[in-house]
C-alpha cells in the first residue's frame, strides 16, 4: 500500500469503508481474508481507506515486483510508515527511504553472511531442543502462544545475549506491547491503551 497525497484515484475500483477507519478493523481481524475479498470483487488494484489514509492495495507476482524493485524510486516507506512508527521505532529502517534506506540496510547485512547464520543454526537448535522438553505432553496447550513465546526467548538469546531467565520473559513481553502499538487504533499515549503500553515498553 502506498500512501496518497493526490486526489487522482477516482478511476480505481473499490469502496473506502466507514469514514476516517475505512476497513482498518477489517484488515486487523483478518488481513488475508480482507486482501482476498478485495481481489475478487475489484482485481488485483482497488483503492480503500486504511488508518485514516487513502490506499491503493496491490495484490499478485507483477505488483509485487513493480512495487518491491521501485527502479523509479516512486514509493516511500517513510510517508506511508512514519505517522505509525515514528515515536515506536525512530530511525529504523521502517521509516527511511532510497539511499538512506540502502545505506543501513548494508551495515546490518553483515549480520546475515552464511557464516554468521550457520552459527546462529547451531545456537538455535541446542536452545531449541532444550525448549521442546518443556512443552506439556499430557494435555493441550496453545501452540500459538508457546511457540510465540519460544521465538522470542531465541531472539533474546540470539540478538542481545540474554540467557533465559524472568528478564528476557520481561523484554519479550515489552516487545510485544511495542509491536502491537504499532497497530493501534486508538493512538493516545496514555497507559491503559495500547498505544500507551507501547510507549512506555519503548523507554
Amino acid at each position: 500500500m502506498a500512501n496518497l497525497d493526490i486526489n487522482r484515484w477516482e478511476h480505481l475500483p473499490g469502496r473506502l469503508g466507514f469514514p476516517i477507519v475505512g476497513d482498518t478493523f477489517k484488515l486487523l481481524e483478518d488481513p488475508i481474508s480482507w486482501a482476498g475479498e478485495r481481489a475478487r470483487s475489484y482485481g488485483e488494484v482497488s483503492k480503500c481507506v486504511i488508518f485514516g489514509q487513502k490506499a491503493v492495495l496491490m495484490i499478485g507476482p507483477h505488483a509485487n515486483q513493480f512495487v518491491l524493485k521501485d527502479p523509479s524510486q516512486t514509493f516511500s516507506s517513510v510517508l506511508a510508515y512514519e505517522p505509525f512508527l515514528k515515536d515506536l521505532f525512530p530511525g529504523t529502517l521502517g521509516v527511511k527511504d532510497f539511499e538512506d534506506h540502502a545505506r543501513h540496510r548494508r551495515i546490518l547485512q553483515s549480520a546475515f553472511h552464511k557464516k554468521c547464520l550457520v552459527g546462529y543454526v547451531e545456537l538455535l537448535n541446542e536452545l531449541s531442543i532444550e525448549q521442546m522438553k518443556e512443552l506439556p505432553v499430557d494435555r493441550s496447550f496453545k501452540s500459538f502462544v508457546r511457540v510465540k513465546d519460544l521465538l522470542l526467548d531465541q531472539a533474546c538469546l540470539l540478538f542481545l545475549g540474554q540467557t533465559l531467565n524472568a528478564e528476557t520473559r520481561r523484554l519479550g513481553k515489552l516487545f510485544l506491547n511495542l509491536v502491537s502499538a504499532s497497530t493501534a487504533v486508538v493512538r493516545l499515549p496514555l497507559g491503559f491503551t495500547t498505544y500507551g503500553r507501547g510507549l512506555k515498553a519503548k523507554e
